[in-house]
C-alpha cells in the first residue's frame, strides 16, 4: 500500500500468505515517536487491506496446473485473487534458487522447470546477474547484466532492449545492460 492510500503492488511473501499476520501492530504503542507511528499505521493499513483480500479470494479455477513448491503456491494465490476481481495492478512473486555459485546446470534446471509450469506469469527478473566465466565449482559469481523473461499470450514482440555485446564488457569483464530495471518496467507496463 502506498504512503497515498492507493494500492500499488502486492508482494506474495510467505507469511502473508499464510496467515503469519502480526496483532500487535497498534500505531498508538509508539508512543512520542512519530516515525515509528506513522510505520506501524502503514502496516497496520497494510494488514486490513491483506484481510479484505483473502475475504475476497475465489477457488483456483479447475483445470489450472500450478507448478510444486513455493512458486507454485504463489501462483494459485494469484490466480485465485485475480479472479476475485479485488486484485492489484501488480502481483509480485519471488522464486530462490539462481543464486548458484555451484552445480549450476542442474540447479537452474529445476528452477527454470518450476517457473515454465507457472501459468500467467508476465515478467521473470533477476535482482542480480552472472558473470561470463565459470568458476572452479561449475557455477558462476554475480555479475552485472541480467536477463528478464516475458511470457503470456498479450505478449506482442518477444524481445525489448538489445543483447549485450561480448566485445563490449565493464571493468569487471562483465556484460553490461541493455535495458535499466526501471526502463524495462515502463515498457511492460505501457503494453
Amino acid at each position: 500500500q502506498a504512503e497515498g492510500g492507493q494500492a500499488l503492488a502486492l508482494q506474495m511473501a510467505p507469511a502473508l500468505r499464510n496467515g503469519g499476520l502480526s496483532t500487535r501492530l497498534n500505531p498508538a504503542l509508539a508512543g512520542r515517536h512519530t516515525l515509528l507511528r506513522h510505520m506501524l499505521e502503514l502496516e497496520a493499513d497494510g494488514r486490513r487491506v491483506l484481510i479484505r483480500l483473502r475475504k475476497a479470494l475465489r477457488p483456483l479455477p479447475g483445470g489450472v496446473a500450478v507448478p510444486r513448491g513455493e512458486l507454485g503456491q504463489q501462483v494459485a494465490l494469484a490466480l485465485r485473487l485475480i479472479g476475485s476481481g479485488a486484485a492489484p495492478a501488480v502481483i509480485q512473486m519471488a522464486q530462490g534458487g539462481y543464486d548458484t555459485h555451484a552445480s549450476q546446470e542442474q540447479r537452474h534446471r529445476r528452477v527454470l522447470t518450476e517457473l515454465a509450469g507457472a501459468p500467467g506469469t508476465l515478467l521473470a527478473t533477476s535482482e542480480f546477474g552472472r558473470r561470463l566465466e565459470e568458476n572452479a565449482s561449475q557455477g558462476t559469481d554475480h555479475g552485472s547484466a541480467s536477463v528478464a523473461l516475458r511470457m503470456g499470450d498479450g505478449v506482442p514482440h518477444p524481445f525489448l532492449g538489445d543483447y549485450p555485446a561480448l566485445d563490449r564488457l565493464d571493468e569487471r569483464g562483465d556484460l553490461m545492460a541493455g535495458l535499466t530495471p526501471a526502463a524495462l518496467y515502463q515498457q511492460v507496463l505501457a503494453l
